[in-house]
């Protein structure tokens, strides 16, 4: 249902439900911070900046949602990957830094490990990306 990565938030929502069923599954070692409810909304309400960065982090998540949510949308594998590589691009606006596995990005976009190897395999013959270890560069914008 989600992917936390470090730094990130997740089971958010208990903060205000009464009962919050959800679990965590973490597949490597991790170190997980966690703040008791009555205390954390305390500080919240006490400290208006530290509300606004909690606001400003919970909004972040919910464009990542919706962009996932119409990502998963897409129905041609070629451009549901382009989608991805474009929102995941970092700073130079080309390169997607690979957090894990190809097989984990291809669940992260809903489609099939073998349909994302022969998109990408498509994608860099065609020119448009060019793979290494750790990255996935748009050598072009694609139009989406």
């Amino acid at each position: 249902m989600h992917t936390a990565l470090p730094g990130h938030l997740f089971a958010e929502a208990a903060l205000f439900a009464g009962a919050y069923q959800c679990d965590a599954i973490a597949p490597v070692a991790a170190l997980v911070r966690a703040y008791a409810k009555r205390e954390l909304l305390a500080s919240l309400r006490a400290d208006p900046a530290m509300a606004e960065r909690f606001m400003a982090a919970l909004a972040h998540q919910v464009h990542a949602l919706r962009a996932r949510l119409e990502e998963r949308n897409i129905r041609s594998a070629r451009q549901r990957v382009l989608h991805h590589l474009s929102l995941r691009a970092g700073d130079d606006g080309r390169t997607m830094r690979l957090t894990g596995t190809l097989v984990e990005l291809a669940a992260e976009i809903g489609l099939t490990h073998e349909a994302l190897y022969r998109t990408l395999a498509a994608l860099e013959r065609d020119g448009i990306v060019r793979r290494t270890k750790s990255a996935i560069v748009l050598r072009r914008r694609p139009a989406l």
